[in-house]
């Protein structure tokens, strides 16, 4: 069976907001830019990967698995005093409303207020799935850049599932930091 998936939620206004279409050859789903389908939950706990605690909402769980600095692009000048910044995240989706996996509904809020909006190129492979079905989980990396001295960073995701409202969870990711 070929699917074409879609990014953003439909019915968006204007110009079309397809963040990526991806052509897939099987029964299921495929991945976008090689993040890992994981396939569905299971209530066999894996081994942990990060002192952070999952973060919840009413229709997905979001799980901090790593952080840290990643390369530089090649086209990108490396902008002083800032670092490039990845965090590897599962998403899970919980209900029957697909959950989008991309990381343009992610940001890095840090103790001053600010928020950091994510980039393209980092760690990899990138957060860029197609969205998920119920029981599906996901993993991939949510690329930012941010000032070397950020600090009291927390993750936020905030889909928009369906024509419900957005569903932000956070999760701060503390002494994952190096």
């Amino acid at each position: 069976m070929i699917r074409s998936a879609r990014i953003f939620e439909p019915g968006a206004r204007g110009i079309s907001r397809i963040l990526a279409s991806a052509v897939v050859a099987s029964s299921s789903w495929g991945t976008l830019s090689g993040c890992e389908l994981l396939g569905t939950a299971s209530d066999e706990p894996g081994p942990a990967l990060s002192a952070a605690r999952p973060g919840s909402a009413p229709s997905y769980r979001l799980k901090i698995l790593s952080v840290q600095d990643c390369r530089w692009p090649p086209h990108e000048a490396v902008q002083p005093g800032s670092r490039r910044l990845g965090v590897h995240v599962e998403l899970e989706a919980h209900s029957a409303e697909r959950l989008p996996a991309n990381p343009f509904y992610a940001r890095l809020r840090d103790k001053r207020d600010r928020s950091h909006r994510p980039v393209l190129a980092g760690c990899e492979p990138e957060l860029n799935h197609a969205p998920l079905r119920k029981g599906e989980r996901v993993r991939g990396w949510i690329n930012f850049v941010l000032p070397r001295d950020a600090e009291g960073l927390e993750l936020v995701y905030a889909p928009k599932l369906g024509t419900s409202e957005e569903q932000p969870t956070s999760v701060p990711l503390g002494t994952l930091l190096r």
